[in-house]
């Protein structure tokens, strides 16, 4: 019951977090010349120090599916440093699976 109980909570935590990022949407973004390709049935990966843009490209690429017509309730958005993340264990994040 316990784990049960906790399984609800981390669900509850993950949902918030997505509906606040989701309120976000549009970002207020200045266009860049380099674009993240989007629609190429591909994984596209990302690498960089920190604070080089990587997060903003991610929000152009947002506010793209957002002008193509895509609800901002399709899209999933979670930043993993926001502070509610730091206690959890890998074991919380595979309690999502099946």
């Amino acid at each position: 019951m316990l784990i049960k109980i906790a399984k609800m909570e981390l669900r509850k935590t993950f949902q918030s977090i997505i509906a606040l990022h989701q309120q976000e949407f549009p970002f207020d973004l200045r266009e860049r010349t380099t674009k993240l390709p989007i629609g190429s049935n591909r994984i596209v990966t990302v690498t960089g120090i920190r604070r080089c843009g990587k997060s903003s490209q991610l929000g152009l690429v947002i506010n793209q599916l957002l002008k193509t017509g895509i609800r901002r309730e399709q899209i999933l958005y979670i930043g993993f440093d926001d502070e509610r993340f730091i206690s959890m264990t890998l074991e919380n994040f595979d309690s999502f699976k099946g």
